[in-house]
């Protein structure tokens, strides 16, 4: 009985482990399609393999493509503004 209460002090005595605050945001294939106008998986998939346009590759994860939110922004703002070429 002892041990147990043992092992309760000292789960109680560590310190809660810290949160990033700005963590990490994912979107799903189908969220980035409608971010860009509602492209389709072929262009998505054209994108993401063609290494001068620069898109961001996926975190696959169980087969689920997810793209960091920050990576898609930078991607957005490395693009020339219409008619400013």
């Amino acid at each position: 009985m002892s041990a147990t209460l043992s092992h309760t002090a000292r789960a109680r005595s560590k310190a809660p482990v810290p949160i990033a605050k700005n963590p990490v945001q994912y979107l799903t294939a189908a969220q980035v399609k409608a971010r860009y106008g509602g492209i389709g998986e072929m262009t998505l998939w054209r994108w993401i393999g063609d290494p001068e346009l620069g898109f961001p590759k996926p975190k696959i994860i169980n087969r689920i493509r997810f793209f960091a939110e920050h990576e898609l922004d930078a991607f957005d703002a490395r693009q020339p503004v219409a008619g400013e070429m």
